[in-house]
């Protein structure tokens, strides 16, 4: 029925469609001038009007972590994943960040999805060790994320 609220995957009116574009690409461009902290600015602006594209989110991380902004960049890796939970790259940055950020349980979660898909994941088993050294608490409590 008309009276339906639009799903998430409707497409966007064109004006927003346009004007998302239109905030990428600036952002992009702002990029190609290193001013890093407008080019972040114009990614939320993008990201607002649509939040599905795990590139932007990345993208968003990366600039967070150049400004030295982690608890952003997290979030941003955070939102990547919730996009696209298969996407590498931002699990691989997410580990790196929340461990630095000392987010330990939310690293070690991560951690065990990086290890179901590459058990030999080094970064992850090294991270986890030196977690479990710091707290060993934490070995117990997160012993089911690593059954598999």
């Amino acid at each position: 029925s008309d009276d339906e609220a639009p799903s998430s995957s409707s497409p966007l009116h064109p004006g927003l469609q346009l004007l998302y574009l239109v905030h990428k690409n600036l952002a992009s461009i702002l990029l190609q001038r290193k001013d890093l902290k407008q080019a972040l600015a114009s990614y939320i602006e993008a990201v607002k009007i649509d939040s599905s594209e795990v590139t932007v989110w990345f993208k968003m991380g990366q600039l967070a972590l150049k400004i030295h902004n982690y608890p952003m960049a997290k979030i941003c890796y955070q939102q990547a994943l919730q996009c696209n939970p298969h996407h590498w790259p931002s699990l691989d940055r997410s580990i790196t960040v929340t461990f630095a950020l000392g987010d330990y349980l939310m690293c070690l979660e991560h951690i065990s999805s990086a290890l179901e898909r590459d058990c030999l994941y080094s970064k992850g088993l090294a991270l986890r060790k030196k977690i479990f050294m710091e707290q060993p608490s934490l070995e117990g409590l997160t012993k089911d994320l690593f059954l598999y």
